[in-house]
């Protein structure tokens, strides 16, 4: 399943992708929205948010400048696994 949705018209706007069991969606939103989704999504859903490949993993860190110049901004289901033996 493939779906985009659009929020908040005015202002810059960034692409959020959001990858899990269900598919790929899109979320477009401006950039103080985008930082409340991911902060959101984070902190309430146990996602997973990288910015240009990289986790951030403290969801107070995300910042309008981080976001606003990301190229890729990806949110996942955290992933379980461990050590192979």
């Amino acid at each position: 399943m493939n779906k985009k949705a659009t929020f908040g018209n005015t202002g810059k706007q960034v692409e959020i992708k959001i990858i899990s069991i269900k598919g790929h969606e899109s979320q477009i939103l401006g950039i103080d929205a985008a930082i409340a989704y991911l902060k959101k999504a984070c902190d309430t859903q146990g996602k997973w948010a990288y910015i240009d490949g990289v986790p951030v993993m403290d969801s107070d860190s995300f910042t309008a400048s981080m976001v606003e110049n990301a190229e890729d901004i990806t949110l996942t289901n955290q992933l379980a696994g461990g050590a192979a033996a």
